[in-house]
């Protein structure tokens, strides 16, 4: 079978049309990527803390400087924006709190919840994802297992 130019020519340009928007999106993704960790970093560094550690997904990126000690956390979600340091010495137990929607297996939210040690402030969490504002879970589970374990295991 022979394909002329002309046929050949306008099967490109409609791949290439078809094409364009994932292209686009994919380098919104990147560059949004690029500046939540650049803002993690200028965190970490207002602190005087060096990142040794970091994992950027979606909307939220966590830092670990294992020197000091502190977890550094940003989340750029429209309906709870956050941008936090805790200090682990305080910490005594870092816990995963997922919480399933009625009886179904919908995740509804994911939280990292910091147990302090005896005598600090109040237990803090930090929110990865909560359903109801037309998102879905995109690995956030996924992330607060690996992070309380590694937490957990500096404890």
């Amino acid at each position: 079978m022979i394909i002329d130019r002309a046929t050949l020519l306008v099967g490109l340009i409609t791949l290439s049309l078809l094409s364009l928007p994932f292209l686009l999106d994919l380098r919104r993704r990147r560059r949004a990527r690029s500046t939540l960790r650049n803002a993690l970093r200028q965190l970490s560094a207002n602190a005087g803390c060096t990142l040794h550690q970091q994992e950027v997904s979606g909307d939220i990126t966590i830092g670990l400087d294992k020197e000091r000690r502190v977890l550094f956390f940003i989340s750029r979600n429209a309906h709870a924006p956050d941008s936090r340091q805790i200090d682990l010495r305080l910490v005594r137990h870092v816990q995963v709190d997922q919480r399933l929607r009625g009886g179904q297996q919908l995740l509804e939210r994911v939280a990292l919840v910091f147990h302090p040690v005896p005598g600090s402030p109040a237990p803090s969490q930090l929110l990865l994802f909560e359903a109801g504002h037309g998102d879905l879970p995109g690995g956030e589970l996924e992330i607060a297992l690996r992070w309380s374990a590694l937490l957990n295991e500096l404890s």
